[in-house]
């Protein structure tokens, strides 16, 4: 039997997808769980107008991802933080971090888009890559600077 998978399945197919099941697989767990449609002219047609939404929408999402990377090559972002000798940092800048401080140039990212290949664990500049789109990405420089308001090593009140 031929369907239409309304949703991603992996080692099955994409969305959008044609393929050919057994009945039973259709019947008793691709229908009841809604993951795909029998391949029929009503759904071919509904399958082509999806997907030329979804290419219209891809699209759009490519073009402002191309947009926001070029924003992004301008910004250096300055992250404080606390340090002990030689620069270490007591712990390491997060990507959580990262987008709080984007968040507050009025850049939304979700942490997620945000790859730290090696942990950050000492002050200066880092290359952090962003992920914004399947087909762009953007790397940003994370300066990290020592928190002025944390005491001196080996000061003692």
């Amino acid at each position: 039997m031929e369907v239409i998978l309304v949703e991603d399945m992996e080692k099955l197919g994409r969305k959008g997808d044609i393929v050919k099941v057994k009945d039973g697989y259709y019947r008793n767990y691709l229908f009841p769980r809604k993951k795909a449609v029998p391949c029929t002219k009503e759904n071919l047609r509904w399958q082509e107008q999806e997907k030329a939404r979804r290419a219209e929408q891809d699209a759009k999402e490519r073009e402002e991802a191309v947009v926001l990377a070029k924003k992004l090559e301008k910004i250096v972002l300055e992250i404080k933080a606390h340090a002990g000798e030689n620069d270490k940092l007591y712990g390491s800048v997060s990507s959580r971090e990262i987008a709080l401080a984007l968040s507050e140039k009025k850049i939304v990212l979700e942490e997620g888009k945000i790859e730290i290949e090696t942990p950050i664990k000492i002050l200066g500049d880092h290359q952090v890559k962003l992920k914004l789109h399947a087909d762009v990405s953007s790397e940003i420089c994370v300066r990290v600077v020592k928190d002025k308001s944390q005491p001196e090593s080996g000061a003692q009140g």
